[in-house]
C-alpha cells in the first residue's frame, strides 16, 4: 500500500505543476484561472487531498 501511495503521490508542488496555467503569468495566468474555475470538477481533483492525507498518514510521518 505504501509503495502505490508513494508512486501516484505528487512530490514536486508548484514548481512541478503541469497544470494547464503553470507556464503563463500576468494577465494571461489570471484569465486561465478564470477559466479554470469555471469548467467542471475532474475527478482527480477531489480525491487528490484524501491521496495527500493517506501519503502523509502511511508514508511520511510513520
Amino acid at each position: 500500500v505504501a509503495q502505490l501511495t508513494v508512486n501516484s503521490y505528487s512530490w514536486g508542488g508548484k514548481i512541478a505543476s503541469t497544470g494547464p496555467c503553470s507556464n503563463m503569468s500576468g494577465g494571461a495566468e489570471r484569465e486561465c484561472l478564470e477559466r479554470e474555475e469555471d469548467r467542471p470538477v475532474s475527478s482527480t481533483e477531489v480525491a487528490r487531498p484524501i491521496q495527500e492525507s493517506v501519503t502523509n498518514a502511511l508514508v511520511v510521518k510513520p
